[in-house]
């Protein structure tokens, strides 16, 4: 993924070379020290006395720090505010003032513990009415924005505004954890990423997790020397919702490869699951401060319910074509026309109904046949494999040749299809097929880097991020579940045709 992800661990391809499954493994939810440009203190929840802390605390805090009381040594009623909201596991507290710096405070409930962040804080701070309003006019440009594509460049061009990011990009995640960024605001200066693809492995498993938890990330300077958490030997904290928690080394190392000093990101989570992220970097460190951050949380939540309206609308003229196209076939089921008739007559149509390029039924020893399809003895094949399934449901793939292997021969004809089969004295077998489509896939980098299989070596981020291109072949269109569904719904209405001839 692009270098603005604080947990991308670069492993190579999704089916190629030797398994990265280490990367899933790597506790970064307890790393042991955290980004030095703020503090951490650590304290029973119980009695409010501090067990741990990090970063520079007798310097910008006080000289004695351990074992003091959690209210006094910030001078605060921490306590008072956490008990004011017992059911919060995060509570942002009022602003601190240590040895002469302002402090943002937010306090978490972690196990046993209270964790305190302190973070510097901008003296200017913008007004909240200002902040609604902005909020406001970025919520009314998403929602002016026609189809999923425009509402990601308008969101781009809105959080780079907002965060003064040089690269600001909208990174979606496909359906085998791979992404790509569908769109990007950014310098001129600076290289593109868009339309490119990344590797599922570019993030591993517990990150994604983490993203959905802790949805805001920052990393102002990627040269950052850890500050460990103190006393040593002190039980190790999950800093999962931490926004000071420290980065995998691995990461850091990605984000220089890529020329980024500071990054960021923000989750974009639809229905509970991590759709994607907004995704900055920039050359040079840069902080962002917490009132931009919780903006950035409150502006991708509207931007989670745009997508989530945007796809549904997609999703509500995708159903209305079909029906549209469903009755229309079925018309053409008149109580005087037999199935032999039928598929005579309405091949092209049943073609149209599921966007296939060819139709095919097959009946015992009859085949009919429609649009630009295999060989007949092809076709066969591919109805066997169908019926050796033994599947009521509709049976699809856009990929026939990994499960049907002799498919490779005529994949330029049939990388897709759905079928469905009619069960009546003789099974009939409806088969939609559509073509291969060549895929080129633009990616940043090789994504079948080479990797160490040597146990003792540790994982290395790719070193290039230029654009590398491969052709994706014997895969289609994939089929959607409203077209699925549509062919199931019509073998039920042609199976009752037929039954009521009888």
């Amino acid at each position: 993924m692009p270098g603005s992800l604080p947990e991308a661990i670069d492993g190579g391809a999704r089916s190629h070379g030797p398994d990265v499954s280490a990367c899933d493994r790597e506790p970064i939810h307890r790393p042991g020290s955290i980004q030095p440009h703020g503090l951490v203190l650590v304290a029973d929840a119980c009695t409010f006395k501090i067990m741990a802390g990090a970063g520079d605390i007798e310097k910008l805090l006080a000289p004695q720090w351990l074992g003091a009381n959690l209210d006094e040594l910030l001078g605060q009623p921490v306590s008072a505010q956490l008990a004011a909201k017992p059911n919060a596991s995060t509570v942002v507290l009022a602003r601190i003032v240590g040895t002469g710096t302002p402090f943002d405070a937010i306090a978490h409930r972690v196990s046993n513990t209270i964790v305190v962040e302190l973070e510097p804080a901008p003296i200017a701070m913008p007004s909240p009415i200002d902040v609604l309003v902005e909020m406001e006019e970025a919520a009314a440009t998403f929602e002016q924005a026609f189809g999923l594509r425009e509402l990601c460049e308008r969101a781009a061009r809105t959080f780079r505004q907002l965060t003064g990011f040089d690269r600001v990009m909208l990174y979606r995640f496909l359906d085998d954890d791979a992404g790509v960024v569908l769109a990007e605001d950014r310098d001129p200066a600076l290289g593109s990423f868009l339309n490119q693809h990344f590797p599922a492995s570019d993030i591993p498993k517990q990150a994604r997790a983490l993203y959905v938890r802790n949805r805001v990330r920052i990393i102002p300077d990627i040269a950052y020397e850890p500050a460990l958490l103190r006393p040593a030997g002190a039980t190790p904290l999950d800093m999962s919702d931490l926004a000071l928690r420290s980065v995998s080394p691995i990461h850091l190392q990605y984000l220089a490869n890529m020329g980024v000093a500071a990054s960021a990101s923000v989750s974009i989570v639809r229905d509970g699951a991590l759709w994607g992220l907004v995704a900055c970097h920039h050359p040079t460190p840069k902080f962002l401060p917490l009132h931009v951050r919780m903006a950035c949380r409150a502006l991708a939540g509207s931007l989670a319910r745009q997508i989530r309206a945007k796809e549904d609308a997609e999703l509500y003229r995708e159903r209305i074509r079909l029906r549209t196209a469903e009755d229309a076939v079925v018309l053409r089921l008149g109580s005087d026309i037999s199935l032999a008739g039928f598929f005579a007559t309405a091949g092209d149509d049943m073609c149209r109904m599921l966007g296939a390029d060819s139709f095919a039924a097959v009946r015992g020893t009859e085949l009919f046949v429609a649009g630009r399809s295999p060989r007949h003895d092809d076709i066969r094949a591919v109805a066997a494999h169908v019926i050796d399934l033994g599947r009521a449901l509709p049976f699809s793939t856009d990929r026939l040749s990994e499960q049907l292997p002799a498919a490779t021969g005529f994949q330029d004809l049939a990388s897709g299809v759905l079928a469905v089969t009619m069960s009546t004295d003789e099974p009939t077998i409806l088969i939609w097929f559509r073509a291969e489509q060549i895929e080129v896939m633009n990616w940043a980098g090789n994504p079948h880097k080479d990797l160490s299989v040597d146990p003792h070596i540790p994982l290395t981020p790719r070193a290039s991020f230029e654009s590398w291109s491969e052709a994706v072949r014997g895969r289609s269109v994939p089929w959607t579940l409203f077209e699925i569904e549509a062919a199931g719904r019509l073998k039920r209405t042609m199976f009752d045709a037929r039954q009521n001839r009888r």
